[in-house]
């Protein structure tokens, strides 16, 4: 496993963050669809919407109950939203978009497990899949599904990995790690206090990250952060290190002066730092 040091993840992120040229639109910078939240959980699906679409995501729909429409809407109107619940409707918008993110807030239901079955079913191999939230807790009960596709990306925290693995906490290492993956073929972003990043034989730790990002909705923002940047830059492990990167530098930037890192606050300064790079 390599440690990254924070020169190079500086060097990465200009590299993968590039300026916009002059003549652009939005169809430039990608379509991402996100399906997740429930009557419970919507706050969760909302703060993967916001990041996405603060981290570049050209057009970004939400496919969530009827419940949540007008938080959603009141909290993000630049996404367009879908009935989850129409399934069909869902996955035929599906074809259209190049990235799909897939759990945050989503119940815990035998809809979900049917929701996910269909997606898994009907994703091209030109669009990247991000698994998360409760999608990665129904997806352990059936792995195989997951298994030889390297358009996949999973996001859990170690509880969920274990799940997904079978890797009790204490044993998990980069070697025993590395056994799923090379079965796997698709990325991972095992998040911990410095995340780590699985892709091809490459394992990467990111030298970022605090005890405040031990909050909930943290990882729904990392979440929409890495979808928005594959909405619009090349689908690669460097651009996935980038977007992990960008949210615990983010996050030790707020807990510099802040006992706990809001969420929502990190969303806001999405934008700004990534014109600084």
């Amino acid at each position: 496993m390599k440690v990254l040091t924070k020169e190079f993840i500086n060097q990465l992120l200009k590299e993968v963050i590039v300026r916009r040229p002059v003549e652009s639109h939005k169809g430039d910078f990608g379509k991402t669809l996100i399906i997740g939240g429930s009557q419970q959980f919507g706050g969760a699906v909302i703060l993967s919407t916001k990041a996405c679409v603060y981290s570049g995501s050209g057009l970004t729909t939400v496919a969530s109950v009827k419940d949540n429409r007008t938080a959603l809407l009141s909290h993000c109107p630049e996404a367009m939203v879908l009935d989850s619940e129409d399934i069909d409707e869902l996955i035929n918008f599906m074809s259209t978009v190049d990235v799909v993110l897939l759990g945050p807030g989503m119940a815990l239901s035998e809809d979900s497990k049917h929701i996910i079955h269909r997606v898994l079913k009907n994703l091209k191999e030109h669009q990247i899949l991000i698994i998360d939230g409760s999608a990665l807790t129904l997806i352990s009960e059936q792995v195989a599904l997951i298994m030889n596709k390297p358009n996949i990306i999973l996001t859990p925290h170690q509880k969920e990995w274990e799940r997904l693995s079978s890797i009790p906490i204490p044993d998990q290492s980069p070697d025993t790690n590395q056994k799923f993956m090379d079965e796997f073929k698709g990325m991972l972003v095992l998040k911990k206090h410095h995340t780590e990043i699985y892709f091809q034989g490459n394992i990467a730790a990111i030298p970022y990250g605090n005890p405040g990002m031990a909050t909930g909705g943290s990882g729904d923002v990392l979440a929409g952060m890495i979808a928005g940047f594959f909405a619009q830059f090349p689908h690669s492990f460097h651009t996935l290190i980038a977007a992990v990167s960008l949210h615990s530098m983010i996050a030790d930037e707020i807990y510099e002066d802040k006992y706990v890192v809001i969420p929502s606050e990190l969303i806001q300064l999405i934008p700004q730092t990534m014109a600084k790079m």
